[in-house]
């Protein structure tokens, strides 16, 4: 009995560590890495990085915390008369 609850404690540091890493990796897998604008000209791209940031979909920022991506989609859309098309990919953000 008293070598299972020796091992036990031996392994509180490794059970420890792996909760912490899937921890580290969950957070991580849901924040927006990358934002790229793709297309047209530098005052449109400009203003679509401005009205994305007013969003909450900027670099650094939980995914959770954002807007729907369809909705994301309608907002430039509606707002930006310039833009023919909006695509957003996967998590790595692109706006073509």
């Amino acid at each position: 009995m008293h070598l299972i609850i020796t091992k036990k404690k031996e392994n509180c540091p490794n059970l420890f560590s792996l909760c912490l890493v899937i921890g580290f990796i969950f957070l991580l897998s849901n924040m927006i890495w990358k934002v790229d604008i793709q297309g047209g000209s530098p005052e449109v791209r400009y203003e679509v990085s401005e009205l994305i940031e007013t969003l909450g979909m900027n670099r650094g920022s939980f995914i959770q915390n954002m807007e729907s991506i369809s909705s994301i989609e309608r907002e430039i859309m509606n707002k930006v008369e310039e833009v023919s098309y909006v695509g957003i990919k996967g998590q790595a953000h692109h706006f073509t």
